[in-house]
Order: C-alpha cells, then sequence, then structure tokens
C-alpha cells in the first residue's frame, strides 16, 4: 500500500533542544497497535537526503529510538526493539548525503541483513518483483536449491506468510525506485522446510534428473536416502578426477635433486605442484619428521622446470622461515638438495632495499634463486618518535603542551566535556607515559645549550604511547577539522602561505643521531619485498600457523610477503588448533577471493566466522535485582566463546582442493613402538 500526498517533501526530527529535516524519499512502516493515533508508528525503513549534518542527525535520532515525522502525513514514526542499521553515500562533491536507516530484519537487494534467529523478515524489492525477491531471500536463509526459485516467492504468496506494509512516497521524487515495494514475511525453517516436502508429495514440484538416474521417495530419511543411492553416487565421484592420485605417475624432475624423496613424499610434491597450477596458494601439512623442508625443494624443482619448458632462464623464490632455522635451511636443505642453487639471506632492511633496487634496474634470475628472511625480522620496523614540540603556551608563565612542528601552533583535542566544537590543549599523557620534564629542567637545558629541537632536555628519557591517536596536526583558521579532504594540495598551499590549514605529519621514525633510539637505521622488510610486485615466482612460508593471529606483526608481515610473489606454498605442523577460526586469517591473506564468495570480507569477526564453521558457547548469567518492592532475576550473557570443533563445510570449501596431508605412517618406514608395563 503506497500513500502520495502533496507536500510531502520533508522528515523531520526535533525536540526542546534541536531540530533537523532532510528531504524525504522513501519510507516504510507499520501501523501502531494500540490504535491511539498519537502514538508512533513502527518504522521499518526509510531514505533521504540532505546537508550531511541533517541527514546525520536524522539517522543518529532513529538508532536512539527518537520521533521522526513526515511533514504533510500527520504522522509520527519511532523504530522498534530490533537493532537498526544504515547506509550512507556522498552524492557529488559531498555537500549533499543520502542516507538510508532500516530494520536488521530487513534483507535489500545487496544487502543481506535479515536475522536468522527472527521468524519475521522485511523484504524490499526496488524494481517491485516481490516473488523473486521473496525466492532469493528464502534461499540464501535457508539454503535452499535454486532449482525452484520461481516457485518459492509464489508459494509463500498464497500460503498467506507475506503480508504488505505501508510506504509514504515523496512525489517529487517518484523517478527513483518507482516501484518500489516492501513486505513481511512470516515464516520459520521447519515450515519452508514442510512446505516443499508437500510441494514433492503432491507433485507441484519435482527434482530435475542428472546424467546418473537416482532413486527417490518422499518417506525416506536422509540416511536410506543414501544407502539407497550410494552406488550412483560413487559412480559420479569417480567421474571427478583429482589433480593427483598415487596411481599416477610422477614427473621424472623429482629424482633429479641430490636428495630422492621417498615415494611418499614424492606424490606430495606431484599433488602441490600440480595445485600451483590452478591455485594462487597451496597448503602441506605434515607430522614433524616428515620431511615438508624436502618437500618444498621438490616443489621449487618442478616449478623451475615447467618455467623453462616456457623459455625462462630462472626461478625466483622468496622463503620466510623462524630465524634460528635459516642456516640449516640454506646449508643443508635448500644447498643440499638442490643442484646449482643460489641461496641469500636478508639479514637486514639493508639487503632488502639492495635487492629491490636491483630488481627496478630489470635484474632476473638465473638459474634458482632463493632468498630466506627470519619471520620476525621481516615483521620489525623503524622505531616510531614523536614530532611535536613540547613548549610553553603563548600567553602563560607555566602551561605546556604539544606544538605542531610545522605550523607551530597549539595541538588541541576534543574537550570530553564540552560540546562537539569544543577543543583544547593536548597535554603530556595524551602523547608520552611518565612524568614531563619539569620547568626548571628545561630552563637548566636552555641555559645549557642542551635543549633538543622537540623541547625536551637533552638525555631525558620518555617512553611514548603507540596507539598514535594523534597522528596529524589538523589546524583550521575556523577550528579543527574532524576529516581532512585533499591533504597534500593542502599542505603544498600552506607552504607557499595561501592556505590556513596544516595536515603536518607528527610522527616519525627515532634517529640514533639524537640519542632517541640504539637502533640503527632500519624500515619494514616485508613492506619492501612486497614492493617487488609479485618479481617472485613462489613464496614460501615455513611454520604459518605461527603468522595465523589476527593483528600480528607475524601476520602483517605474512600478508606483506603474499603480495610479492606469484604463487605460494605454506608449510605447517599444525593446520588448526581444534577451533575453526585458527586458520580464518591464513584464508584471508591467501585467498580472500574465496572468502569474499562466501560473504565475508575484512571486518568479518572471529564470532562471526565461528557461527558459521566452529562451535560457539554462550554463558548467561542471572542475577537477582532488588527495586525495593519486588525482586527479579535479570539474564546477562556474557560474550560468547569458540569451544572446540570445526564443520566439515570449513575443509570442503577451502581445503580439500588446495591442502596435503601426511602423517608419519604414510611414509612407510618401521616406527618405534613404546611397550608400556602391565599395570599393576
Amino acid at each position: 500500500m503506497i500513500h502520495e500526498i502533496k507536500k510531502l517533501n520533508k522528515i523531520e526530527m526535533y525536540d526542546k533542544d534541536r531540530y533537523f529535516d532532510a528531504t524525504f524519499h522513501l519510507l516504510a512502516y507499520e501501523e501502531s497497535k494500540s490504535g491511539n493515533k498519537t502514538d508512533p508508528d513502527r518504522l521499518i525503513f526509510a531514505s533521504y537526503l540532505g546537508i550531511p549534518v541533517a541527514a546525520k542527525a536524522i539517522t543518529a535520532g532513529v538508532i536512539e529510538s527518537r520521533t521522526v515525522s513526515v511533514r504533510g502525513s500527520g504522522k509520527f514514526f519511532r523504530r522498534g526493539s530490533e537493532k537498526f542499521r544504515k547506509v550512507e553515500r556522498a552524492i557529488g562533491s559531498g555537500d549533499v548525503l543520502h542516507s538510508m536507516v532500516f530494520s536488521s530484519y530487513c534483507t535489500i537487494e545487496g544487502l543481506e541483513t535479515a536475522e536468522e534467529e527472527n521468524p519475521s523478515s522485511y523484504i524490499i524489492a526496488y524494481d517491485g518483483d516481490v516473488d523473486t525477491a521473496i525466492s532469493e531471500h528464502v534461499m540464501a536463509r535457508f539454503g535452499l536449491p535454486e532449482i525452484w526459485k520461481e516457485k518459492y516467492g509464489r508459494l509463500l504468496n498464497e500460503e498467506g506468510y507475506v503480508s504488505s506494509v505501508k510506504i509514504l512516497r515523496n512525489p517529487e521524487l517518484a523517478d527513483i525506485w518507482p516501484d518500489a515495494r516492501v513486505v513481511r514475511l512470516d515464516v520459520k525453517e521447519g515450515e519452508m522446510l514442510e512446505i516443499i516436502t508437500n510441494m514433492l508429495r503432491s507433485g507441484e514440484i519435482t527434482i530435475p534428473k542428472g546424467n546418473i538416474q537416482g532413486v527417490f521417495s518422499p518417506g525416506w530419511s536422509l540416511k536410506e536416502y543414501m544407502l539407497q543411492n550410494a552406488g550412483n553416487m560413487a559412480k559420479k565421484l569417480a567421474e571427478k578426477q583429482p589433480r593427483h592420485a598415487p596411481d599416477r605417475p610422477l614427473d621424472p624432475a623429482i629424482a633429479k635433486m641430490k636428495r630422492i624423496p621417498f615415494p611418499a613424499q614424492a606424490h606430495v610434491i606431484q599433488s602441490l605442484a600440480n595445485g600451483l597450477k590452478y591455485e594462487d596458494s597451496v597448503i602441506c601439512s605434515g607430522d614433524m619428521g616428515t620431511g615438508k623442508s624436502l618437500i618444498s625443494c621438490g616443489v621449487i624443482n618442478l616449478l623451475h622446470e615447467e618455467r623453462k619448458k616456457h623459455g625462462h632462464k630462472g626461478t625466483a623464490v622468496l622463503l620466510s622461515a623462524p630465524g634460528i632455522t635459516l642456516p640449516k635451511w640454506k646449508a643443508k636443505e635448500l644447498e643440499g638438495t638442490l643442484y646449482g642453487a643460489k641461496v641469500s639471506i636478508i639479514r637486514n632492511s639493508g639487503d632488502a632495499l639492495k635487492l629491490l633496487d636491483k630488481i627496478r634496474h630489470g635484474y632476473k634470475p638465473k638459474g634458482i634463486e632463493i632468498y630466506l628472511v627470519g619471520m620476525d625480522k621481516a615483521k620489525m620496523d623503524a622505531e616510531p618518535y614523536f614530532g611535536g614540540v613540547w613548549k610553553r603556551m603563548t600567553g602563560t608563565h607555566h602551561e605546556y603542551t604539544w606544538h605542531c612542528p610545522d605550523c607551530g601552533r597549539p595541538l588541541m583535542k576534543h574537550n570530553p566535556d564540552g560540546d562537539k566544537d569544543d577543543y583544547i590543549p593536548l597535554e603530556w599523557n595524551d602523547i608520552a607515559e611518565g612524568e614531563s620534564p619539569t620547568i626548571r629542567q628545561i630552563e637548566e637545558a636552555k641555559l645549557n645549550h642542551t635543549l633538543l629541537p622537540n623541547g625536551l632536555p637533552s638525555g631525558f628519557k620518555v617512553r611514548w604511547k603507540r596507539s598514535k591517536r594523534f597522528d596529524r596536526c589538523t589546524y583550521h583558521k575556523k577550528g579543527y577539522l574532524p576529516e581532512m579532504k585533499e591533504e597534500v594540495a593542502e599542505r603544498k598551499l600552506f607552504r607557499s602561505g595561501q592556505s590556513q590549514e596544516c595536515h603536518a605529519k607528527l610522527w616519525r621514525y627515532a634517529l640514533r643521531e639524537r640519542g632517541e633510539t640504539r637502533i640503527n637505521k632500519r624500515t619494514n622488510i616485508s613492506r619492501v619485498l612486497k614492493k617487488t610486485k609479485k618479481w617472485f615466482d613462489l613464496f614460501i612460508q615455513d611454520e604459518v600457523h605461527k603468522c595465523a593471529a589476527d593483528a600480528s606483526g607475524r601476520g602483517h608481515a605474512f600478508a606483506q610477503m603474499v603480495k610479492a610473489a606469484k604463487k605460494n606454498l605454506l608449510l605447517t605442523g599444525t593446520l588448526v588448533n581444534g577451533k575453526s577460526t585458527s586458520i580464518k586469517e591464513i584464508l584471508w591473506r591467501t585467498d580472500p577471493k574465496a572468502l569474499l564468495d562466501m560473504g565475508f570480507d575484512h571486518q568479518t569477526g572471529m564470532v562471526q566466522w565461528a557461527e558459521r564453521y566452529g562451535k560457539l558457547k554462550q554463558v548467561v548469567e542471572t542475577k537477582e535485582q532488588d527495586t525495593g518492592w519486588v525482586t527479579k532475576q535479570k539474564k546477562v550473557a556474557k560474550q560468547p566463546t569458540e569451544e572446540p570443533g570445526i564443520a566439515p563445510q570449513l575443509v570442503a570449501q577451502y581445503l580439500l582442493h588446495k591442502a596435503v596431508f601426511l602423517e608419519l605412517s604414510d611414509m612407510g618406514l618401521p616406527l618405534v613402538e613404546v611397550n608400556y608395563p602391565p599395570p599393576t
């Protein structure tokens, strides 16, 4: 149901202290059940545009459960108890902001946000095709097959699970989403499955025939269906050829190494090499003693032989491993296995920069060239140092604050006790820890000419806070900008005296010659290697499970080195620790497309991942509350924690086609047996 009212052009929010309005576009709502016309109706979805301040204020007001109204409609609206979400997009140069605010029970084209535990959902169809929108929603929500896509929406409509939602529309913007419709869907998973079961039994839908004929009876359980069709399924699986199998021949190049691998190792080498033809990253997970280092040498050799067939003279390999193992990797594993391999160790950022310079001047490898770098050495960066100046504020006697090193003005921060335009000078503890230098120490340093350019006495020990919350000077003639636009252009104008804005960087590298650090000049090796722009043909990461943390230095360095090579080989003895999240970041850093295709992105949290592929434990505490007259029990849910457990879906989607697992018993060697004494 759509209402079009003349002069219906503004959405408004006001109370005692504030008033905001914006150009209204579209609003979906459900009428109040109380029957009282003064009670606000339940807001489902709203779209509007205006100046950024007003549009953002209305969005914030809706999320905070404030009442809004549409001018000319005589109606008031307020969100329900569920969560609300927002989408904001700048229009043109950013002077106008288009905002949408909507219930978390909504499913919008391109924004699958409906919460699965809620039986009610609101479906927004921009093009008016409600049946298709409903079908896509239930397929994504309940995992229904696409073959009956054209039937889901129509059937749910006929069965009474769909109801219309009222819409207000601005006639002046009628050409934007002119056919948009909003409906409410009330169906549970069990009800949906029962509907499909009844459709199968009635013959309204049928299972399509494939190239292998199977049998099906509506009364069968899943177990009975699998047993009845086991033979046909086995035939279908036989058609799927693996990338390598133990009964297939091996590449002769595997035997052209100084150390000949065992048969099991040779088949793993062939499997990984074949996998690299289709995948950007492959994984070798093997027990200690299965020869993962020998296997990686075999993969390098096969890759080099394959490249020679295509006219390439050399193969460049980057290998990262724990620093203590690099000498062993160089002498025993690489030089002791590969004929003519040239192995170099990148010991510091200077070595990495020299290599980068060679590459930029057109250097290409001749034969197999392998560069080793320690995983901890690769993550090290230069020590940061704050570039602000600690000095007395103009017009005061004893008040000191941090000043910008470029424009010389005091650095400011937002006053937490004031309004949004109230700023106060930075204090010592905003940037550094411990006590600030006393006025006496500063004056003595001035007299002795030992005061440093940053306003601190020479030799004064300072420990900086690493949060880097204040990283730029944002001075502006009208205040302090929360957002910095066109920083580079503004910096040039400021230096030439044509602008009052300053965006000077406030952090720099610590300098040893000034006594600010004991460390020699260095830069992050992994970032230098990333600048080689995939010059390396293969990157090998040993002990990759040590790079699995979400926000660790090792993980960041690993991600940069992955981008330095065309292909990646990951070695580990413990790919997962029993929890699904232990492999999430490894997959994201090596194969992000696979995760993006499944609806994940860089903001996906561990809980969201574990909900699909792991096992979560939710603890709810019950606390008694004494209100004076009645004692009530309040349930408080704690943050869910992950328990050991991995869904087979994770292995099937992300590992089976790119991972090889090798156990010590697969080597075919006699193993030591432990004979425990009989119990007494």
